[in-house]
């Protein structure tokens, strides 16, 4: 796996819309060894302005010193990667602001289409909410934290090292599709005259969305949620509802990926007849897929203020 972490300058207040990558790092992890690293330093070009964030990189004179340009830090790196393309970051940014660059200069390269975010991964495994904070990790860890972050080879040596602490389940739930690049619309390719939500990252979490899962009698529009859907695993998906007043139906839940690898879903409500009795039977021979999160919160008991 290559972990890798970047920093770049927003260039905010500028008429050039970019993040624009001033440091490329990486570390070569296999299992729990670190085989190698890379580090490379970007002369910025697009920007003439650093923004706040960008002017507090400890490497900023580094990067005006470089003599690299985007592309030529693009193929060191790649040929330091060889035949490796799993990638690992810290959130989702780092790759999409990777995506972005190469579609600004106009470079090529083959990407995976999925990638690792660990983030995500550490927290769902340490039973976290939120994002937490790579420095925060660390310290979680009990990593000594010798070396300055928001240098992106200190961090990209911190996140492989808090990889470790990842549970295999947790890694293989936390790999990701790449955002829109360029500013494309993430709803991008899907058919027309549906009304699609989304994006998601999972099936399971478009499964489980409380728009999905939303049945609404086509009689009097009494809204009710299921807690389970049945059919194969890329759907269609089907779950039965009724209404008090006008009896069961059935929801329909179909599913589509965008142009930009997003996964959208669509549902409708079919009336209960003897065909559509027929495709839920079929779609529970298939497989039953319930849905996280339904239980409703309890409510805290309500206590009328003292009158002084």
């Amino acid at each position: 796996m290559i972990v890798f972490d970047m920093e770049w300058n927003s260039g905010r207040y500028e008429k050039v819309r970019l993040n624009e990558i001033l440091q490329i790092s990486a570390v070569k992890v296999e299992g729990i060894t670190i085989l190698d690293t890379f580090n490379a330093y970007i002369r910025p070009k697009a920007h003439k302005r650093f923004s706040p964030p960008a002017q507090a990189l400890p490497a900023l004179e580094d990067c005006l010193r470089s003599d690299l340009d985007f592309s030529g830090a693009m193929a060191r790196f790649l040929a330091w990667c060889g035949e490796d393309r799993l990638f690992g970051t810290w959130g989702e940014n780092d790759f999409q602001t990777l995506k972005e660059n190469l579609l600004y200069w106009k470079v090529e390269v083959p990407l995976p289409d999925t990638f690792l975010d660990l983030q995500a991964g550490f927290c769902a495994t340490v039973g976290a909410k939120g994002a937490m904070a790579l420095q925060y990790a660390v310290e979680y860890c009990r990593i000594p934290d010798i070396f300055d972050f928001h240098d992106a080879r200190n961090d990209a040596l911190y996140t492989a090292l808090v990889s470790q602490y990842i549970t295999p389940e947790e890694l293989e739930n936390c790999r990701r599709v790449p955002g829109p690049p360029g500013g494309r619309k993430p709803s991008a390719g899907l058919p027309k005259g549906r009304h699609w939500k989304g994006p998601f990252k999972s099936r399971e979490e478009l499964r489980s969305n409380r728009g999905c899962r939303l049945g609404v009698c086509p009689v009097c529009g009494t809204r009710t949620r299921v807690s389970s859907w049945a059919g194969g695993v890329k759907g269609p998906y089907y779950a039965p509802f009724t209404c008090p007043d006008h009896g069961p139906f059935l929801l329909r839940l179909d599913t589509a990926v965008s142009a930009t690898g997003y996964l959208w879903g669509s549902n409708r409500v079919l009336e209960w007849n003897p065909a559509n009795e027929n495709r839920l039977r079929t779609a529970e021979s298939k497989g039953e897929y319930p849905c996280r999160n339904t239980s409703r919160r309890r409510r805290g008991r309500y206590r009328p203020r003292k009158r002084k």
